[in-house]
C-alpha cells in the first residue's frame, strides 16, 4: 500500500511580515494545496507546532511556487521556524487525480540530443530556480537542469526516453 504521508512541497522563506511562507511544490506534483489542509514540517521543529494547518494557498507562478499561511502563524517571526522543512501531507488529503497527474520521473532513462544516453534518473534535487536530475549511466553522474532550453521532450510515461539538449560542460566526455 505504501507510505500514509506523500512529499508535497519544500518550504523556502518567509514572505511579509504576516507569517506567509513561500513554498516550492514538489517535483511534477501540481497545485494542491487547499486551506484546512494539514501539513507536517521535516523536520519537526523541537518546540512549537508540529502540525501545520493551512488558512490561505495562492499559486505565485507556473513552475510550482506558492505562497502559504498557517493557523496560529501570524508574523515573520512565528513563520521563521518552518524555513526550509519538507512539507507532508496524508496521501488521502490530496486528490486522486491530482497525485495521478503528476510525473515521477526517478527510473526514467535520458537521451541527449548531443551525448546520447546520459543514463537513468536517480534523484532530484529541488533548488530555488528549478529542479535537477540526478543520472547515473555512462558518463558517470550527470547533472541535468530541469529548463525549457534543456528538456526538448518529455513523455507521457516512462515507456520512451527523455529528451534533452543540455549545455557545454555538463557531461564529461
Amino acid at each position: 500500500m505504501g507510505t500514509p504521508y506523500i512529499k508535497i512541497a519544500h518550504t523556502a522563506k518567509v514572505r511579509g511580515l504576516k507569517g506567509e511562507v513561500t513554498v516550492h511544490l514538489d517535483c511534477g506534483l501540481p497545485f494542491c494545496l487547499y486551506e484546512g489542509m494539514q501539513l507536517y514540517p521535516v523536520p519537526p521543529n523541537l518546540y512549537g507546532p508540529r502540525t501545520l494547518t493551512c488558512t490561505g494557498a495562492r499559486q505565485l507562478d507556473e513552475a510550482g511556487t506558492c505562497a502559504l499561511t498557517f493557523q496560529d502563524i501570524d508574523d515573520a517571526e512565528a513563520a521563521q521556524p518552518f524555513e526550509d522543512k519538507l512539507l507532508l501531507a496524508e496521501r488521502d488529503a490530496v486528490d486522486e487525480d491530482l497525485l495521478a497527474a503528476s510525473r515521477d520521473v526517478i527510473g526514467w532513462r535520458i537521451v541527449d540530443e548531443r551525448y546520447g544516453d546520459l543514463g537513468e534518473i536517480t534523484e532530484i534535487i529541488e533548488t530555488p530556480a528549478n529542479e535537477v536530475w540526478v543520472t547515473e549511466g555512462p558518463y558517470g553522474e550527470v547533472l541535468v537542469p530541469v529548463l525549457d532550453e534543456v528538456v526538448v521532450e518529455l513523455p507521457e510515461d516512462a515507456s520512451a526516453p527523455i529528451r534533452t539538449h543540455v549545455m557545454e560542460g555538463l557531461v564529461d566526455a
